[in-house]
């Protein structure tokens, strides 16, 4: 395949290295599209930090400072090489797709025509940046004694984060010439804890705590290289109709030839992220070195980053209409999705309507321009009940159950930043719903028993320390959201004289909202639930004790014993984008159809395959201790 990516009849690759080809539903090979990578990056940091502890009475006071200065040289420059993406377009799966470009690209008299992928994207521009970032922090803390039953904590914390000099201002974007400076960072924490009946037995406890979070350095890296000079970094996204999409496996050439570049700044109202942490419980001793307890939690998100292309044409409003095809899909078939659409004018008739170099983009100098904006909040509430056994008549245990409910407004976990997170350019509503980890129900039991038998002479060798260890967990799958596969190429829109429109990027809106997968309209985010799972683990083990000074241990451990079928990833595709067109664009319907080409919506595609889950494994070992 990689010879086929760099040379055709037609075509040579001029880098010898071939662009990357991502299937869906399929696979992906070529040069991933994070390479190439010298510094990944090379961060160079030192710190400086001093506490005081000082006692007076019944307070303990503490008191600190940190200084942390980084350096960061980070050559990140995605896409270099080029990425084809292919998706599933009506009844056509995206491996069709990719098997048509192809063998077109393989005949001098077909070469052209070669354009049947969902986007192509290429990244221009210097490798890398250096810049530097320094933090600065400081705490007060009162730890005190108000009476024997009741003790209180008391504290502040001060953080400020100093961002790196604008290294490419572009003036034709005044929000690319200043970084945000965000000096309010002021955390209070409080917590107390009560001896309620002044036995020791009942014991009362709570908490609350603003934390404050730092601006990761590669949204940073972004927001520095992305700003719309020729001089600077900017990754280009193109559908295979867009005037400049190259034919695969052609890269485009020149920065003369390329499209209008992305832009990548700070909303001047930008905030740091703050997570602001809660706790009540109540401990019951109960005897038999027994302790019962019952918390509640929470964790509130708040002023989390977000990513929104602010340069999207002006909505037109279009409908699709769902066809099940007698598949097991999660819409009523016949079922009506009304959505606005940020799009431009075009024609499924090639050349009848010019495509506009901008896009229909308000902002002609520029594709997209994604402003990154403290927008999104999270709540996380739990109800914990847990029983635990300290260690003692050679029996220690503990069990919790959790119950519990995550929600956010689109909680993401970039690490750089996309072109558009939102689904709704205009509210964060349309976003808020379960969270990707919302798990409510969670069990674990976990227990260490040794032999509480003690043999003498030879037998002792063989009969005595013996320590048994199994552990148990039970809970909800993860959830997933339904997702659509295709493009947004000359679908159905009344508004446009031609009758037709082309989405500025995928996404049944057209507004490439990367949101984790492509959301279904009228299906909320996260709606769907992977089945749950259960782990049994154990482990075995027995000392053999020499002179007292050593000790030889024997064990046996097993993950996954009864080799569960925990499903780590299922298939979420449940409708390709499709238009039934007619003579008259007026009585052209878009759809969202149901395809077997897509395999079953909801059905394992893959299990006990990652870091938390795997098949059952039994490992034997030997430790000498001394």
């Amino acid at each position: 395949e990689n010879t086929a990516l760099l040379n055709t009849p037609t075509y040579t690759n001029p880098n010898g290295i071939p662009p990357a080809v991502c299937i869906t539903n399929g696979f992906n090979f070529g040069t991933p599209t994070f390479y190439n990578r010298p510094a990944y990056p090379d961060e160079r940091r030192w710190q400086m930090s001093d506490t005081v502890q000082w006692t007076r009475g019944n307070h303990s006071l503490k008191f600190g400072l940190d200084y942390i200065h980084t350096t960061d040289l980070s050559e990140n420059l995605t896409t270099i090489f080029g990425s084809y993406n292919y998706g599933n377009t009506g009844s056509t799966n995206a491996i069709t797709q990719y098997l048509t470009d192809y063998y077109l690209s393989q005949n001098v008299a077909t070469a052209s025509q070669a354009n049947h992928y969902t986007s192509y994207g290429q990244g221009f521009g210097p490798l890398g940046f250096n810049f530097t970032t320094t933090d600065y922090a400081g705490f007060a803390q009162d730890e005190w004694k108000i009476a024997p039953r009741l003790s209180l904590t008391l504290g502040i914390r001060y953080e400020f984060e100093q961002l790196p000099t604008p290294q490419l201002p572009n003036p034709l974007v005044s929000q690319t010439m200043t970084f945000p400076s965000d000096k309010n960072n002021i955390a209070p924490r409080v917590g107390f804890a009560y001896d309620l009946f002044g036995s020791g037995r009942t014991v009362v406890r709570g908490g609350y705590g603003i934390f404050n979070a730092r601006l990761i350095n590669s949204t940073i890296y972004n927001a520095l290289a992305q700003t719309g000079l020729a001089t600077g970094q900017s990754v280009i996204t193109l559908s295979a109709s867009q005037a400049g999409a190259p034919v695969f496996p052609r890269l485009i050439g020149t920065l003369g030839t390329r499209p209008a570049p992305t832009v990548i700044y700070f909303d001047p109202n930008f905030k740091l992220p703050q997570i602001h942490e809660e706790d009540l419980n109540i401990e019951q001793s109960i005897g038999w070195n027994t302790v019962f307890t019952v918390s509640w939690l929470a964790s509130l998100g708040r002023e989390l980053p977000n990513y929104l292309d602010v340069n999207l044409p002006s909505a037109t409003t279009i409908q699709y209409t769902v066809v099940n095809n007698g598949l097991a899909v999660p819409l009523p078939n016949g079922a009506i999705a009304t959505t606005a659409f940020y799009g431009y004018q075009s024609s499924p008739t090639a050349g009848a309507v010019p495509t506009p170099p901008d896009q229909g983009r308000p902002n002609t100098l520029f594709s997209s321009m994604t402003d990154v904006f403290s927008g999104v909040n999270t709540n996380y509430e739990a109800l914990v009940a847990s029983i635990e056994h300290r260690m003692s008549h050679n029996l220690q245990f503990q069990a919790n159950y959790t119950w519990s409910h995550a929600l956010d407004y689109g909680q993401n976990n970039t690490t750089f930043t996309t072109v558009n997170a939102q689904t709704d350019p205009t509210s964060v509503r349309a976003d808020y719903g379960n969270s990707g980890q919302n798990v409510p129900n969670r069990f674990v039991v976990t227990s260490v028993a040794t032999s509480p038998w003690k043999a003498h002479g030879w037998a002792s060798y063989l009969l005595n320390d013996y320590e048994f260890s199994p552990s148990f967990a039970a809970q909800n799958g993860v959830p997933y959201s339904a997702a659509i596969s295709g493009t947004t190429a000359n679908v159905a829109d009344p508004s446009f004289p031609s009758g037709y429109a082309t989405g500025v990027g995928n996404g049944y809106n057209g507004t490439n909202f990367t949101f984790g997968t492509v959301l279904v309209p009228l299906l909320q985010r996260n709606a769907f639930r992977q089945p749950p799972t259960y782990v049994l683990d154990g482990r075995v083990s027995k000392r053999i004790t020499y002179r007292e000074h050593y000790q030889l241990e024997v064990f046996v451990e097993s993950f996954n014993a009864l080799n569960h079928q925990n499903v780590t990833a299922v298939n979420t595709t449940a409708y390709n984008i499709g238009v039934t067109r007619n003579a008259n664009p007026a009585l052209s319907v878009n759809t969202l159809s149901a395809s077997a080409s897509n395999g079953v919506f909801g059905k394992a595609t893959n299990s006990n395959s990652n870091n938390i889950y795997s098949p059952r494994q039994v490992q034997l070992g030997l430790r000498l201790h001394f």
